[in-house]
């Protein structure tokens, strides 16, 4: 009976290996390749550079700290906008 079950158990093993995003990883090792969040900034319109109002942050965070800052400063309404980290000028 014990070799039954453990047949059954490499058997699942198996399929959770050949398939999704394992079956291209060799057991014992991680992939190559990782996707990160994406970080967002707000900018300046006029040269898409950055502003000193938050760091790179989630995109809702982003846009919520530049909703505070447009409620404090509504003269700078339309000349900022929140963006991802890589499509800003450095």
């Amino acid at each position: 009976m014990p070799s039954k079950q453990k047949t059954l158990q490499s058997a699942a093993a198996a399929r959770a290996n050949n398939s999704g995003p394992l079956k291209y990883v060799n057991p014992g090792t991680t992939s190559p390749v990782a996707l990160n969040d994406s970080q967002y900034v707000i900018v300046n319109l006029s040269d898409l550079s950055t502003t000193t109002i938050t760091g790179p942050r989630s995109q809702g965070y982003a846009q919520a700290a530049l909703d505070a800052h447009l409620s404090a400063n509504p003269d700078d309404t339309g000349t900022m906008a929140v963006l991802a980290t890589y499509e800003t000028v450095s």
